[in-house]
């Protein structure tokens, strides 16, 4: 290989890069219904419409929303994240989850834990 066609790679992926940033969305909508959903697959909890918690436990994730599309293997791997992070904050101590609710705050989702008391 030379490294004129090296070079002509690099020109090009720069190009396709710049691209893809002006095609982004700058006001995305989560569906956070769906994603809600999701998550409480993943963690195997039941969501209770009454709030019997003792602790309502607020987790900011910065930039999530940006990722989203309306594609399942986008959600999928989204409500991943989430329960990853849940399990970082909670000490991997996920069965007292009683309820996740999810909001959208611009850029950012806030993922809201019950705990059961």
């Amino acid at each position: 290989m030379n490294c004129g066609t090296a070079s002509k790679n690099r020109r090009k992926l720069k190009l396709e890069k710049r691209g893809m940033t002006k095609l982004a969305n700058p006001s995305i909508n989560v569906d956070t219904e769906k994603l809600t959903d999701e998550v409480d697959k993943l963690l195997k909890i039941g969501q209770t419409t009454q709030k019997n918690s003792v602790f309502k436990i607020p987790i900011p994730i910065p930039r999530l929303a940006k990722r989203y599309d309306n594609d399942e293997i986008v959600i999928y791997s989204m409500a991943r994240a989430i329960k990853r992070r849940l399990e970082n904050e909670l000490c991997s101590n996920l069965e007292n989850i009683e309820k996740i609710e999810i909001k959208q705050n611009s850029d950012d989702l806030i993922v809201s834990a019950y705990l059961k008391k």
